[in-house]
């Protein structure tokens, strides 16, 4: 392998040969569709039953996957639903949270986190995260006040948020806990899988992430009332023969039979995925060890990372944005975390009003760059992952 010390080439923005001669694949496990998802798809539509409830010769996609998803997931409920937003949703109603109740949440969270809440009539509080970009047990506990009914932790880029010392909080001020699986599928904290570690867990399947069916979310609890609920929501309220307890009123927020087709064969390989990205994690974590400068986020379970993206900080903003603009030019796909926390979306903070925000953790993010690390990685796609941050964390040491 090429070393630091021994690189043949200069910089492809210097205009030297890129360390990857093609862009490198990023979409998780869309990159891989293939005969197994057109397989399941054309079995619903052969049958011309495209809705979940009922059809004329119904293939039941949803359910089974559904039923599949409880078992790898090791929790007893799950249901499929038309987004991880809409999963969010479901997830506040059926927990019981109302209107004017405050939701603590990580600065680093996707957008859908405030804007569900806010959409459920609740208020979402934002909370420093650590330095390896996850919810702060200890910072956490100061945004806690009189209003406040549940914590959501949101499990960023593959990494499992400290459980333990969540749930000690939530105890104490008797608190929920629900969680944000959405970028974390097939995560582990201490041997259990994230999902089923609070009152309820969501996950998503949009297009990006690890199992994907371009847009789909799902609902999982170990807590039978709390699924009944759910049931009742995500369907308007319609009385069905699975249906039991009070009925909820809702949404129409479904998943149809294709997207449930879709779904069913990406889960089916996930532990393939899972395994692959695991292992390119690992090789491309250990070519950043050579580097000082280049320092991969601290998480309280390395172990438990699903291995869908490596998050490299930098000593500074300038310093990340070179190292960025290096890695592209080699054929790498990479961009800062996010260009915004939570709260910085424009539609988010005309509606907030005062609210107290997180500096420290809008400074880190200015200086953490992510590359994507999708199961489609060839052999040669690593090497030459491998080969261009070499070549530019070298750079970077001149």
């Amino acid at each position: 392998m090429t070393t630091p010390e021994n690189l043949p080439e200069p910089l492809a923005i210097d205009g030297g040969p890129p360390a990857c001669p093609e862009p490198l694949p990023f979409m998780g496990g869309a990159d891989l569709i293939g005969e197994e998802e057109r397989k399941e798809v054309l079995e619903v539509i052969d049958s011309q039953s495209l809705f979940r409830y009922y059809g004329t010769d119904s293939r039941w996609k949803v359910k089974t996957f559904e039923e599949e998803f409880a078992q790898f997931v090791q929790i007893p409920h799950a249901l499929a639903v038309s987004s991880g937003t809409a999963a969010l949703r479901i997830a506040f109603h059926a927990c019981g949270l109302e209107a004017g109740d405050e939701i603590v949440m990580p600065a680093f969270a996707f957008l859908a986190c405030p804007a569900s809440a806010m959409t459920c009539g609740l208020r979402p509080i934002f909370a420093e995260c650590t330095e390896g970009l996850l919810l702060d047990p200890d910072r956490l506990e100061q945004r806690i006040t009189a209003q406040t009914r549940a914590i959501l932790v949101v499990h960023m880029v593959g990494a499992a948020t400290d459980m333990e010392k969540i749930n000690e909080v939530a105890q104490r001020h008797s608190l929920m806990v629900i969680e944000d699986c959405a970028q974390s599928f097939g995560t582990s904290f201490r041997g259990q899988l994230v999902g089923g570690l609070g009152r309820a867990g969501i996950f998503s399947l949009q297009a990006m992430k690890t199992i994907s069916s371009g847009e789909g979310g799902v609902v999982v609890t170990h807590d039978s009332a709390i699924h009944h609920r759910a049931l009742w929501y995500h369907d308007l309220g319609f009385q069905r023969p699975d249906r039991e307890g009070p009925a909820l009123v809702g949404e129409n927020l479904r998943m149809g039979e294709l997207a449930g087709a879709v779904a069913l064969a990406q889960l089916r390989k996930a532990p393939t995925f899972l395994e692959k990205m695991r292992l390119t994690h690992s090789r491309v974590r250990q070519a950043t060890e050579a580097f000082d400068h280049l320092q991969v986020r601290k998480v309280p379970d390395p172990a438990g990372d699903n291995g869908s993206a490596l998050i490299i900080e930098l000593p500074d903003k300038d310093q990340g944005n070179r190292f960025r603009k290096a890695l592209r030019a080699e054929n790498i796909r990479c961009d800062r975390c996010s260009d915004k926390l939570a709260y910085q979306y424009p539609v988010i903070l005309e509606a907030m009003g005062e609210f107290e925000k997180c500096p420290e953790t809008e400074a880190r993010l200015q200086r953490c760059v992510m590359i994507p690390l999708s199961p489609a990685l060839k052999e040669e796609h690593v090497n030459g992952l491998i080969l261009g941050i070499q070549k530019v964390g070298a750079s970077l040491q001149q």
